[in-house]
């Protein structure tokens, strides 16, 4: 599953039609991971991705701080209606986007 997830954020990265992923997207990715494999590490999993992606599909920066910073210390209520506002209104009208 991890592998998945990677190789779609990569494609998601690569290509035109499609945007690349925002910091709510990449929380709730990472989310499912742990819940399906607890033995890994939020930190552990975005530093393998970037090390196998380029620039633009690498998750670095603020991106890699925020995703952390919601990983650890937002409970899976409040990320859960963040992804359901997302997924409503899109990233960039939701309340919570990239330039928080």
């Amino acid at each position: 599953m991890t592998e998945a997830a990677m190789e779609n954020a990569q494609l998601s990265a690569r290509l035109s039609m499609t945007r690349m992923w925002d910091v709510v997207t990449w929380t709730a990715v990472l989310a499912k991971l742990r819940v399906s494999s607890p033995s890994l590490d939020a930190a552990d999993v975005i530093k393998v991705y970037s090390e196998k992606s380029t620039g633009r599909a690498s998750l670095q920066g603020t991106k890699r701080v925020s995703v952390l910073n919601l990983l650890t210390k937002v409970n899976q209520d409040v990320l859960n209606m963040l992804v359901a506002d997302i997924s409503i209104n899109g990233a960039d009208k939701a309340a919570f986007t990239d330039e928080c």
